[in-house]
């Protein structure tokens, strides 16, 4: 059996849970005939600020979400390829190295201090120590010097098409090898590390494309909801103006035109003066019980706003200290917008608009409900 298909099989154990945290390598020794090694330095890169990596991170939008197969082969791949029994996509944030995509390792996460990868940005090629324990930048490193005892590691750079390092593919060894990479590896694993960020690109694209086309969809929803809102409107001005049908027949009619130019709303109702208090002349909807009941001012958001000349609104009725229910029943809505309705300039009444949830309308639907009150202020209908 070749090395590479048991590091396949060992990553399937590990998807599995069954497999230890590090492959033991003496089942299937390394072939004795290797190319040229790479273990020498490479130059090194332009330095990335942390600054400039985080806020590449922030633009990819990648940290912390869930595996995605597109990466989960690439670490796959870089395993068989290097006969290592570990490979990470590992992506450097401000306090902790997260990876993306991991086999041979349980944690999905080590503190940035006890990071190898971060040494590996200031390499503009592959960053390859032979010896983690030798090495004075590493030895001291708790994976090195407790568990998982890791002691080579080669990891190629991630970075952006303007050159921020966002972190590395790398792949780990429990051994030694003073032998490094082979060309043939060295190169593989460049250019998988070229497949992370194409893979990052084409993730990005696809977010920026449904941000995108879920913007449009937004705008084609308000578009309709305007079309909506101005039919409705005609149809309560042409009912405003309308002499037949009765009042209570045609304040219905605009009631049901207004719910459905403010569908947010579940029910409509309109309250006239009466004597020294108020009564609901027309109520449909979640409201319609409340068609006929007499109330004092003070006990109604429609009320207060006859008394006041003004709109009012309420996000929740419930613990407004406007509204004073004494011993009647509360109306059953927790929103409410209340417009009076002017006849040659006097309070006539109100148009009042409830829904059963707090904090549901918006500024559209305030201005909304003052443009059918408007309508019903020219109705012939109205005394």
């Amino acid at each position: 059996m070749t090395g590479a298909s048991i590091v396949s099989e060992t990553c399937a154990a590990h998807a599995l849970g069954t497999a230890p945290l590090v492959q033991d390598r003496r089942s299937h020794p390394r072939p004795p005939h290797r190319m040229t090694a790479i273990t020498a330095p490479t130059a090194p890169a332009p330095q990335t600020s942390d600054a400039e990596r985080l806020a590449a991170l922030a633009r990819y939008d990648i940290l912390d979400t869930p595996p995605e197969p597109g990466f989960d082969d690439i670490v796959m791949l870089a395993a068989q390829m290097c006969d290592t029994p570990v490979a990470l996509v590992s992506l450097l944030a401000a306090d902790r190295q997260w990876f993306k995509a991991r086999v041979g390792l349980d944690a999905c996460e080590t503190p940035l201090n006890h990071s190898v990868c971060v040494h590996a940005l200031g390499q503009r090629d592959l960053l390859v120590i032979p010896d983690l324990a030798r090495d004075e930048r590493t030895r001291s490193s708790p994976l090195v010097t407790g568990a998982p005892f890791l002691r080579f590691y080669a990891g190629a750079r991630l970075e952006t098409p303007d050159g921020v390092a966002l972190g590395t593919l790398c792949v780990v060894d429990k051994q030694p090898r003073p032998e490094g990479l082979t060309p043939v590896q060295a190169d593989g694993l460049r250019a998988l590390a070229r497949q992370v960020m194409t893979q990052l690109a084409l993730r990005q694209a696809l977010i920026q494309r449904d941000r995108a086309l879920a913007a449009q969809s937004r705008a084609q929803q308000r578009m309709q909801a305007d079309a909506a809102r101005c039919a409705a409107l005609i149809r309560a001005q042409q009912t405003a103006a309308a002499s037949a049908g009765g009042m209570e027949a045609n304040l219905r009619a605009v009631l049901q035109d207004t719910l459905a130019a403010v569908p947010r709303a579940d029910g409509a109702a309109f309250v006239a003066g009466e004597g020294e208090g108020i009564v609901y002349s027309a109520a449909i909807g979640s409201v319609a019980e409340q068609l006929g009941t007499r109330r004092a001012h003070e006990q109604t958001l429609a009320g207060l706003c006859m008394r006041a000349a003004q709109p009012l609104f309420s996000s929740d009725l419930v613990g407004d200290t406007r509204v004073d229910f004494g011993t009647a029943v509360p109306v059953r809505g927790r929103s409410v917008i209340a417009v009076p309705v002017l006849r040659r300039g006097e309070v006539v009444g109100a148009l009042e608009l409830c829904s059963r949830l707090p904090g549901i309308f918006t500024d559209d639907d305030i201005l909304t409900v003052r443009l059918f009150a408007g309508a019903i202020s020219g109705a012939s209908f109205i005394a």
